[in-house]
Formats: structure tokens, C-alpha cells, sequence
């Protein structure tokens, strides 16, 4: 912050990115919950389509402020005429659109959920982060791109909120070895590496390997490239890699497999879906991409380097052979969970974000 107590603001108003639900969305969300936690006058700003974080927002009872657009550009600029005639409040601009069109104000915080790409968006972000008070970002990672941002981690529920431990799930004795994916099927998220690992795992030591995958393609890009390549191993290999689609809840894919694969080749942020697996005692591996390393902590076993399908197979390999040894596999679980417990459980975020909304003013508010 630029001064440790500020006057208190009126009311709060959380801007997202975008109007789908997706990571950044998410925590925009929990922010605006958080804020109605502690008495905190409080409302979403969104665009009217899609409208996930619209419809989420008003489920729960939220103000909400509908910008009609129909494209970014659109958001943008009916965003800043919004801003610029309700001036009052602090903005909480939950990703780099809000806050590019809340340019120059002085009463907005900058959340960054994403690592600014190329040119442009760097210089937007330098421009967008000039007058607020402050600058938040998921990750270490992140913190190192992003001057003078200071560090707000990500959290996500547990399978189990009411009660804790659950016991560590049981893999079924008659199913062969599965990996999961979950997220985006792009190449950026490294699901051509996947493929490929699963193939030389399954033409090798796994012939029995299973592969399923949840999540949809990003429209545009390469999406017909992934896409065809799904297919066609879904035909070689028919029985053994299972499309999803879009599920409901991370559970519904965590049930179906033994050990989660996060393949990333682009520099990930942060790395919610590993934060969830480890919630939900599902062992996992990830890449050197980005914060994902910093995301299951310091001497983990099961990273792979972003880009080499071999090393990921090799990887890969290795931990499903782990999970064999009962012992072994219910310390990884245990690890785990308790890495998500300490830095990504939602008390430990809410708490986080306590300590902010009485930076900003806050202070006296109910908890």
C-alpha cells in the first residue's frame, strides 16, 4: 500500500476480466464475499455476456452492475464510462481490462491473475498500475515480472469443508493406471505433450494407461489442431482416452483417476487445478512452467520440464510407480494436503484478505 491507513471507502467494487467464470473470476468472487463478511458495502461489475460471474454474483444475493458490450473492446471502454461517472468507492480491478479502463484512478487496487504477454499488454499494465494503491499478484513467480507487486495467493475449497482429515481416497483394485487432465485443451497448456507422454507410455511400461481429460478447447488458435489430436488418439487407442467435456466440479474427474498431470509449456501464474488436486488428496505432476513448481513447494518430486513429452512420460513413470508402494503414496497425499492447508486453504486466503481490507480502511468493520 502506499500509506498504511487510508480513509475508509465508501463501498467496494470488484471488476472482473472477463464475463465466463474462470480462475481469475473465481477469486474475484471470493474478494467480493470477503468484503460482505466484514459489513463491507459491495458490488460485482461485469459484462452482461457471458454471464457467469453475473449470474454467480446475483445467486448469492450481490449487487450487481451489468456492462453491455459485445466484445472486449466493448467492456473496455463502457467500463471506463461507468467508472468515470460513479466515482465513488474503491475499485478492485480483479485482472488487466478493469484496470486499464480505470486508467489514472487513484482509488482502484490492481489484481493481476495472468503474466501481461507481449508488448502491448506490458505497457498497458505499466500504464493501468500507475496511481493505484497497490498491485497484487498470484505468485513468487509472477511478483518477479511484475515490479512492485506484492504477493496475494490463490485458494480454492476442499472436497471435504465440513470435516477434516478425510480419509485417503482408495484406488480401485480392478482399475488400470489413470491420469487426468483438467483445464483448457490448448497447446499452451500443454495437452499435445500429454498426448504424446501417454503414447510412449502406453507403446512401453503402460499398456493398460489411461488417459482423461476435462475441460473445452479456447475457440480460435489451435483449437482444430488439438481437437484432431484427441480424436485420433481416442480412435488408436479406444477405451483408453476418455473426453470429458466441461465438468460440473473438479471432483468429478478426481474420482475417475488415480494421479493428476499438469503439462503446461506457457508460464503459468499460479496453478489453480494442482492447488485442487492436492486439496482433494489426488497426487499430481506438473511442469517447470511458470509458478507451478512453487505451487506444490520446494523439492517436489514430480516436475517435469514444459516442453519435453519424453521427460513428462518419464515423469510421469515415476509416479504412478510411487503410487504402487501404499506407504509412499499416502505420504504424497498427505503432503500434499497439508501444503494446501497451510497456503491455499480458503481460511488462510480470507485471512489474507482481512489484513488488505484493513490496509485500505476498513478497520472497525464486522469480521
Amino acid at each position: 500500500m502506499t500509506r498504511s491507513t487510508l480513509d475508509r471507502p465508501s463501498r467496494l467494487f470488484v471488476a472482473v476480466n472477463n464475463g465466463g467464470l474462470g480462475g481469475g473470476e473465481f477469486m474475484a468472487l471470493e474478494v467480493a464475499r470477503e468484503a460482505r463478511r466484514h459489513g463491507i458495502p459491495c458490488a460485482v461489475v461485469a459484462p452482461a455476456t457471458p454471464s457467469g460471474v453475473l449470474d454467480a454474483a446475483a445467486a448469492e444475493g450481490m449487487p450487481c452492475v451489468r456492462i453491455p458490450a459485445r466484445d472486449r473492446r466493448g467492456y473496455l471502454l463502457r467500463l471506463a464510462w461507468w467508472r468515470a461517472t460513479h466515482r465513488e468507492g474503491l475499485l478492485w480491478c480483479a485482472g488487466l481490462i478493469p484496470a486499464v479502463a480505470a486508467l489514472g484512478d487513484r482509488s482502484k487496487v490492481v489484481h493481476l491473475h495472468k503474466l501481461p504477454e507481449g508488448p502491448v499488454q506490458r505497457t498497458l499494465a505499466r500504464l493501468a498500475r500507475v496511481a493505484a494503491l497497490t498491485t497484487f499478484v498470484p505468485s513468487d513467480f509472477m511478483a518477479g515480472h511484475v515490479r512492485g507487486a506484492k504477493v496475494l495467493p490463490n485458494w480454492t475449497l476442499g472436497p471435504d469443508q465440513l470435516g477434516d482429515p478425510a480419509p485417503t481416497p482408495q484406488l480401485p483394485a480392478d482399475r488400470p493406471p489413470t491420469i487426468g487432465y483438467l483445464g483448457r485443451l490448448t497447446t499452451a497448456k500443454g495437452v499435445l505433450d500429454l498426448l504424446a507422454a501417454a503414447e510412449t507410455l502406453a507403446s512401453t511400461t503402460r499398456p493398460d494407461l489411461r488417459l482423461v481429460l476435462a475441460g473445452e478447447p479456447l475457440f480460435g488458435g489451435d483449437a482444430d489442431q488439438v481437437c484432431r489430436a484427441l480424436d485420433s488418439a481416442a480412435a488408436r487407442r479406444p477405451g483408453q482416452v476418455e473426453q470429458l467435456g466441461r465438468v460440473a466440479s473438479p471432483t468429478d474427474l478426481f474420482a475417475r483417476i488415480d494421479l493428476l498431470v499438469v503439462p503446461s509449456r506457457a508460464p503459468e501464474s499460479f496453478g489453480l487445478v494442482a492447488a485442487e488436486a492436492m486439496a482433494a488428496r489426488i497426487p499430481v505432476v506438473v511442469t517447470d512452467a511458470g509458478a507451478l513448481p512453487e505451487v506444490v513447494g520446494d523439492g517436489y518430486p514430480f516436475v517435469a520440464r514444459a516442453g519435453d513429452p519424453a521427460h513428462l512420460a518419464a515423469t510421469i513413470d515415476r509416479a504412478l510407480s510411487a503410487l504402487e508402494d501404499p506407504g509412499l503414496r499416502r505420504t504424497l497425499v498427505a503432503d500434499g494436503r497439508t501444503r494446501w492447508a497451510g497456503s491455499y486453504a480458503p481460511g488462510v486466503g480470507r485471512s489474507r484478505l482481512s489484513t488488505i481490507f484493513a490496509r485500505l480502511g476498513w478497520t472497525g468493520v464486522s469480521p
